[in-house]
């Protein structure tokens, strides 16, 4: 009866053992989850920070580069319709891309200034003709009236 009681405690015992070591796996296997995914977010973070600094800085550059071969369009068709003279007059199209806060266009000069994600920057034209008129600076695209005067200024409308 003694040898029944001692292997009853016994076998309690191990199984006593068996359950704490499969608790500490378990704690084992979480902290090492937990250190796999830290890693992981350490990678992914900065990762995701570049990322997105690359993706602002392309489309600032989309941004930029259409504007300014609008600008230049436009500078090119001003001049065409000075050389022509009076009563020449031409129509374009010109994009105005989001972001654009001024527009001017006096004298011999075509600027237009937008907001990029370093700031302002300013793209400007410059002709032989004598301009006068104006651009708009919603964004969108828009028809723009040439026009030479009799005066010999060169009119830009909308």
């Amino acid at each position: 009866m003694e040898k029944r009681f001692l292997g009853a405690v016994r076998e309690q015992a191990s199984h006593r053992n068996l359950g704490q070591a499969s608790v500490r796996s378990l704690g084992q296997a979480a902290i090492e989850y937990m250190m796999i995914i830290s890693i992981i977010m350490v990678i992914m973070i900065p990762l995701l920070f570049l990322v997105n600094s690359y993706m602002t800085h392309g489309k600032d550059e989309l941004k930029i580069r259409a504007l300014e071969d609008s600008v230049d369009s436009l500078a090119e068709a001003s001049e065409m319709v000075y050389f022509q003279g009076y009563p020449a007059k031409m129509t374009i199209k010109f994009y105005v891309p989001e972001g654009v806060s001024m527009t001017n266009v006096t004298e011999n000069l075509i600027r237009v200034k937008v907001r990029t994600s370093s700031g302002f920057m300013d793209v400007v034209a410059q002709t032989q003709a004598n301009l006068t008129g104006g651009l708009p600076t919603n964004s969108g695209t828009y028809r723009l009236n040439i026009v030479a005067e009799e005066s010999g200024v060169v009119n830009v409308t909308w």
